[in-house]
């Protein structure tokens, strides 16, 4: 539904299909790397937070502009489910950006907070352009 959704907003209005970007927090971070993995053309960059996708796919995100958070004390969705992907796709020779915050500052599920506050994401975000 986000694919046909995202579809919609691009026939009706002036896009730069070469800098549409996603993101998403747990579910959705779940959803970031689904859609990237189905469209790899379709977005310039991901930044999936607290959540994971299949190392299985690690290969189609190998040339993909990444950055991925996730808290170590994450209760709701286990540290491993970022740590695993962004592994595999180091291991299929990409170069994702991986930030992991350390269990003392308590952030648990809320690695979102800090993600967004940080002020290289959006200008690094910016750079970013999608080449077909």
């Amino acid at each position: 539904m986000a694919y046909e959704i995202l579809q919609k907003v691009k026939n009706d209005y002036n896009i730069d299909d070469k800098k549409i970007y996603v993101t998403g927090i747990s579910q959705g971070s779940f959803g970031t790397f689904n859609l990237n993995i189905k469209y790899p053309n379709l977005f310039a960059a991901m930044v999936p937070i607290a959540g994971g996708g299949n190392p299985k796919d690690a290969q189609v995100l190998v040339n993909k502009p990444l950055w991925n958070f996730h808290a170590q004390d994450d209760h709701i969705i286990p540290v491993t489910f970022s740590r695993n992907i962004i592994e595999a796709i180091i291991d299929t020779g990409g170069k994702p950006i991986y930030t992991e915050y350390s269990a003392k500052y308590k952030y648990n599920h809320a690695s979102w907070v800090p993600a967004y506050k940080n002020p290289r994401l959006f200008d690094w975000v910016m750079k970013q352009e999608l080449n077909r």
